[in-house]
């Protein structure tokens, strides 16, 4: 049975430019070709995360090539392809960074493979870019037509950004993805995956002697061209609201709205509030209807520390059911958040929650290790794309009424 699923739009927060670098904040050094460094010992931690970050994300596709930083993201992954699978780094595409990152009790490795990176030593070959366009290519027709939490992620991004670099399809576009050429991989890694304005972050038990190793062999390299200009294109046509989908059952529908952004004066309480509101989510919708988690449609979606200027409110009617009733479910437990407010009893957990993974050092030796690689990826991001770092401090400062202000004014 072929059913609907469509798209809720609410009021946007608008902005996007961010403040400059507080370097000084967490004892990160800036070398003269523009890397970002941030070691943090922590002698108690039984792992070490390593995590690079580079300023050239899918807002920064050229015109027409719609899915290059998802294609270099897989030539990244494709050139790691002889080591075992936990010895690679992860690669993450984000709207204006590239994320790289690796969790283990020994990285000596990964540093001379950063090194390598920011030197532009890795190879490109026309075998690895078959690859790697092919594997994006089929991830990117998978999440334009496959997966109905991507589908309706594009149609978000394409309406709410629209005009904007973000309004970009993320994953790229098949044809213009296969357009590329070995020599277009090859000239965008030596022109933009470089040191300026990129960051790398160490977090764990790494000896001090290794550091400085690595510090030295990566501050003699030249700088290269840093971020690429973010570039609006028009990817087509916004998606109808309501639209049919092959391969499910029941309705699938999205309550989408602008998060704001990290240097916005609300910005620690609007985190406040998308926490408290995750909890709400899972609460009144509780019991998956079905396949959520593999149509890649959580009850609430936004992760701000994966640079996340998106957040949506997600729901699947039951089979057979029709996406107007589902959309009253989304619109119900909205006017309810609304109508009752953020309690104490509700603010302080999420504050906790928050300040947890935006905390920046010095941390704690008991906390647990897992912690420190999410700590990594968003100080990586954050020295990368300029984010104000006393977050945390913020967040702790947000008050009751506040918090709430910002609730009526993100969900009107």
């Amino acid at each position: 049975m072929r059913e609907r699923f469509g798209t809720l739009l609410l009021r946007a927060s608008i902005g996007v430019v961010l403040a400059p670098v507080l370097v000084g904040q967490t004892g990160a050094e800036e070398l003269a070709n523009g890397l970002h460094l941030q070691h943090v010992p922590v002698a108690s931690a039984r792992t070490i995360t390593v995590a690079l970050a580079f300023p050239v994300g899918w807002q920064h596709d050229p015109p027409q090539r719609t899915g290059t930083a998802e294609t270099m993201a897989w030539w990244m992954r494709f050139v790691q392809r002889e080591l075992p699978e936990e010895q690679q780094f992860k690669v993450m595409v984000q709207p204006r960074s590239t994320l790289l990152f690796h969790t283990g009790t020994d990285v000596s490795d990964h540093l001379e493979r950063a090194v390598r990176l920011f030197a532009g030593a890795w190879e490109v070959t026309p075998d690895l870019s078959a690859l790697a366009k092919g594997k994006a290519r089929l991830e990117a027709d998978n999440h334009a037509w496959l997966y109905p939490g991507s589908v309706i992620e594009q149609k978000a991004w394409r309406t709410l950004y629209r005009g904007h670099p973000a309004g970009r399809q993320s994953r790229g576009i098949p044809e213009q993805i296969g357009e590329l050429s070995t020599q277009d991989i090859a000239a965008r890694y030596r022109q933009y995956y470089g040191t300026s304005g990129a960051s790398v972050v160490v977090i764990g038990n790494l000896p001090p002697d290794r550091w400085d190793a690595f510090r030295q062999s990566i501050a003699v390299l030249p700088a290269r061209l840093g971020a690429p200009q973010a570039q609006v294109h028009d990817d087509g046509p916004a998606l109808r609201a309501v639209a049919p989908h092959e391969r499910v059952d029941g309705p699938y529908v999205t309550a989408a709205i602008r998060a704001m952004p990290p240097d916005s004066e609300d910005f620690p309480a609007f985190l406040l509030v998308m926490d408290v509101l995750r909890n709400e989510t899972f609460e009144e919708f509780g019991r998956l209807r079905g396949f959520e988690w593999k149509a890649l449609f959580p009850f609430l979606d936004y992760r701000y520390w994966e640079d996340g200027l998106l957040v949506r409110i997600n729901r699947r009617g039951p089979n057979g059911s029709s996406a107007v009733a589902t959309r009253l479910e989304i619109e119900e437990l909205l006017a309810r958040v609304r109508r009752v407010g953020i309690r104490r009893q509700q603010l302080e957990p999420a504050r906790a929650e928050v300040i947890s993974t935006v905390a920046v050092p010095p941390f704690s030796d008991d906390l647990p290790d897992g912690i420190f690689e999410v700590r990594a990826r968003y100080l990586a991001v954050a020295l990368c794309n300029g984010w104000p770092l006393d977050l945390a401090e913020r967040v702790a400062e947000v008050t009751s009424e506040r918090a709430n202000r910002v609730l009526q004014e993100s969900l009107a």
